[in-house]
Parts: C-alpha cells; structure tokens; sequence
C-alpha cells in the first residue's frame, strides 16, 4: 500500500502504511511492486527514513534497558552484582534479549510484546533502604515498551512535500511554513503526527537540516523519548 498511497497522496493511507512497514517488518525494508516489471518507484528516500526510524526504535530500546545497567553498577550495595545478574537473567527470560539476535527475525511489535512479559523484582538485598530496591525495574521496562510502541507515527506526506526544495532557498518552503515551532510539528498537515515523524519525513539534503538545527539550536540527530517520568 505504500506505493498507491503515495502516488495518489492519500496522507492518512501513508502514514499508516509507513507504520506498519516499520513496526511489522522483519529485518531491513524493502520496496516489492506487485506487478513485475513496474518501472514506477518510491523515492528512493523514504524506504532509506524508514530504516531510520526502525534503527531509531532499536536504539532506544537498548538505551533505555541499559540504563538501569547503569544505576545498578553506580548503586552503593554490596550485592549488586546479584541483583544485576538478575536482571539480565530476567532480559533474558523474554526470549528476545540480546536484540540483536531477533532484531532481524521478529517484528519489532512482536518484541515490544515479548519484553512486556518482562518481570523482576531484587530479592538479592534484604535491607529495604538498599538503592537496589528503589528501582522499579518492571515498570521502567514496561514504560520503555510503551514508548518505542508510540514513538514513531509514520511519515507525512505534508512534512514530505514541505521539505522538498521548491526554491533556491534549500529549506526556506519547510521551516517557514512551519514557523519555526518546535512544540507543534503537524502544523499545516492533514494527520496529527508528533517530532519523530516531522524529522524522518525530512526529504531534502542532510546538511541543509542540520545546518537549520545549529541556526535554532536544535539538537542534532533523531528525537529522544521524553524521560520525565522515568523510574
């Protein structure tokens, strides 16, 4: 669907089809016409942003389990060494840890599902004041899970045809339809969308992008989750 979709700008159609390519692919995306020898493409830059958000979501994810790798080496216990034993053990018991030994297999749904069976609680330190029992290791994992599961909302075919050079001014079309707000990045679009889908929709010249970013002080590079809630 993502070549129809495309081809008679049905936004809405898009950007579900680019959703599910990302979220209910096996391994790296790929365009496959149905029709042999349809000469008609996909710009070559949206099969290429839509393997970035899939990496996207395989990065936070690691990021975020290792970060309570992280605060258990950092903890004062005595018997961390334990409780971070088992915690990977608990990773483990999910059938999808390390990642990188499904990530090309599975679907990243299918992993999201298998990590939110994930369960652990330290039983290793008796004393209740011990850092190791100040972290809620099920919810932290479960809330990671919850985020990669909305991260991403597909592409935009607005966002798409925005960033596209429609004048000798590379990025002038874009950001100024988009005034330069960073708190609403579906603004003039036909979908709601949030900033993972306004960067991956990004079709114009990299360092145009990032040369706009360094002007506002943008961080560079794809959008983080928002830890402000983090256990």
């Amino acid at each position: 669907m993502l070549f129809p979709c495309w081809l008679f700008n049905h936004a809405s159609g898009f950007s579900a089809a680019t959703k599910i390519a990302v979220y209910n692919s096996r391994g790296h995306i790929g365009e496959q016409s149905p029709i042999q020898y349809y000469r008609s493409h996909l710009p070559s830059e949206v099969i290429q942003q839509l393997n970035a958000a899939k990496g996207r979501l395989r990065t936070i994810l690691y990021g975020k389990i290792f970060e309570k790798v992280d605060k258990l080496l950092d903890s004062s216990c005595d018997l961390k060494e334990e409780s971070l034993f088992g915690y990977v053990k608990a990773l483990r018991a999910t059938k999808v840890w390390p990642l990188d030994t499904v990530w090309g297999k599975m679907e990243v749904h299918i992993i999201l599902n298998y990590l939110a069976q994930f369960e652990y609680t330290p039983t290793e330190c008796l004393d209740n004041g011990c850092d190791c029992r100040h972290h809620d290791f099920n919810w932290s994992i479960k809330k990671t899970v919850d985020k990669v599961r909305w991260y991403f909302d597909g592409l935009c075919l607005d966002c798409m045809d925005k960033s596209k050079a429609k004048t000798t001014d590379h990025d002038s079309d874009y950001w100024f339809h988009n005034n330069l707000d960073k708190d609403i990045w579906d603004r003039g679009c036909r979908g709601k969308h949030r900033e993972p889908t306004w960067y991956f929709s990004f079709m114009g010249r990299r360092d145009d992008r990032d040369n706009f970013f360094r002007a506002n002080n943008i961080p560079l590079g794809a959008p983080a989750v928002v830890d402000d809630d983090d256990a």
